[in-house]
């Protein structure tokens, strides 16, 4: 069927005068195999329905079923009736049973196909104002019929073959019901052999652990007093037993495939070093959880696989740079192909919240870079920072939609206000940090700035009715201002996460020889 799709006018000849002999064995004369032939080959036609359309697919069924069919039916029952031949009864008749066994088998394939896919809730209960409509939605909402057809080789990974893989979940155990059913969810992964890293960032050693904190065998509690979140990752990089490293946050709940979505996503191409998912909100209960998914489009980075990676040696070569600068954007459904700068693909590639390594490309990298992240003056921008260090490595980023995690968005608009602030704190640090690392970065993000003030203002400070055509912005005005302010404070704030980290990086030496030297473990 595909061949003679894929020329102008093709047709299928038919020549009586070409002839084999085919062998009929004698189970083949049985009435067993007949009716398991009729059964299987209703299903064989539903999986080829499936993949070329039922039009082509059964044609020459539809053909057999109103002429062929009939007419032996007739002849059949013509034979009994008219000549006493009670073989022709018998055969009209099992003509009739394996017609309708033929026809079960090809529903029964076609149902199937629709229930291969696995049924997952994307939105908890609750009531929701999103974009000032008013919608309450009673019940879990559902993908329901849909069917998965994987094409990655990766996906077909047998479970014993899958590497062992390490869950890193930092916390300064603030939110402990979201802490709890965070390590719910991970607990219950569908994923074969992997570890849960917690580590406690807290810094004062008295801190105790909660009264419910205990786990099965998969969970490991590590104590990590250097401040922020970079820190507490990379002593799980450190301490970490798997191949894979996959980090999220306390906030966040897992889907029951999200372990195994990434990790097919690396394995899927040797040169992936990095893989992100999609983040979708927990709950949209109140108005600061909306404003956010409006304001910035909460994390969500689309539902179509797309992978970034950056440009080849040779490519670097002819250009005469050293320096990874430009990545390539593929889109895997629609196979477009965008051109990106360096800074735009680490802004689209995801977020902290959802992603996974391969163990060696972390360590390569050196970890995170302590001055970034939560928890330190910089409030953010270690895992973009990440991101770029993986380009410059020859690495490429994929981005999966399958590998789903839920985010518990801040309730209130103080805690909104802060985030949005940390969040233009965070970018325009980590772009600090990559011109202290490479000044040969400067010349690049400065000649950027004009074109990417432009899009800022206009994507903030834009009509607010026509940001999204036909349903009006209801998040406050204000939230423009705290992001634009916080970009401002960015590199200074950079700089002073810096002089902080090596005042603690000195103190937390000190500490630990002290220790060391009295004996102290």
């Amino acid at each position: 069927i595909r061949a003679v799709r894929g020329v102008d006018g093709g047709k299928v000849n038919y020549d009586p005068q070409i002839v084999v002999n085919h062998m009929v064995n004698a189970e083949r004369t049985m009435v067993t195999y007949f009716l398991r032939r009729c059964w299987f080959e209703g299903r064989s036609k539903a999986y080829v329905s499936a993949l070329v359309g039922s039009r082509d697919g059964i044609s020459q069924e539809r053909t057999y079923l109103i002429r062929t069919l009939p007419r032996g039916i007739v002849r059949g029952l013509s034979q009994m009736i008219l000549n006493g031949d009670w073989g022709g009864g018998a055969r009209a008749g099992f003509m009739l049973i394996g017609l309708f066994i033929t026809i079960a088998g090809y529903l029964t394939g076609r149902l199937s196909q629709l229930k291969s896919g696995s049924v997952f809730t994307l939105f908890g209960k609750g009531q929701a104002e999103v974009s000032g409509l008013h919608v309450s939605i009673e019940e879990n909402l559902e993908l329901v019929g849909v069917s998965e057809f994987e094409s990655e080789l990766a996906e077909l990974i047998v479970d014993d073959h899958l590497p062992f893989a390490t869950v890193v979940v930092p916390s300064v155990f603030a939110r402990l019901e979201q802490l709890r059913s965070c390590l719910d969810s991970l607990i219950s992964l569908d994923y074969p052999k992997y570890e849960i890293i917690v580590v406690d960032n807290r810094r004062d050693d008295s801190d105790v652990l909660p009264n419910w904190f205990s786990y099965d065998d998969k969970v490991r509690i590590l104590r990590e007093r250097f401040p922020g979140i970079s820190a507490a990752r990379n002593r799980g990089i450190k301490e970490a037993a798997g191949e894979v490293i996959a980090f999220t946050d306390d906030d966040v709940e897992v889907d029951v495939n999200w372990l195994r979505n990434l990790v097919h996503s690396l394995l899927s191409r040797r040169d992936i070093g990095c893989v992100t998912g999609l983040v979708l909100p927990k709950d949209l209960d109140t108005p600061a959880k909306r404003w956010f998914e409006e304001y910035l489009g909460g994390f969500n980075r689309g539902t179509e696989v797309k992978l970034y990676c950056p440009a080849t040696l040779d490519e670097m070569r002819f250009i005469g740079s050293s320096k990874v600068r430009r990545v390539t954007c593929i889109n895997v459904e629609s196979n477009s192909v965008e051109e990106l700068s360096l800074y735009q693909a680490i802004a689209r590639c995801g977020a902290g919240a959802n992603m996974g390594f391969r163990r060696d490309a972390l360590r390569a990298a050196g970890g995170f870079n302590l001055a970034l992240g939560t928890g330190t003056p910089a409030r953010g921008g270690e895992d973009l920072a990440m991101f770029a260090a993986i380009f410059q490595m020859h690495h490429c980023v994929v981005y999966d939609p399958k590998a789903v995690v839920y985010h518990s968005h801040r309730d209130s608009y103080q805690e909104l206000v802060r985030q949005i602030s940390g969040s233009g704190i965070g970018l325009t640090a980590m772009l600090s940090s990559l011109v202290v690392e490479d000044p040969s970065h400067l010349k690049a993000i400065l000649g950027k700035v004009p074109l990417a003030a432009y899009r800022v203002i206009k994507l903030r400070f834009g009509s607010r009715d026509t940001q999204m055509t036909g349903v009006p912005k209801t998040f406050p005005p204000s939230l423009r201002w705290h992001e634009l302010v916080g970009m401002l404070q960015g590199p200074l704030a950079y700089v002073h996460s810096r002089h902080a980290t090596k005042r603690e990086s000195w103190a937390h030496r000190f500490q630990s020889n002290f220790s060391e030297s009295d004996g102290i473990t």
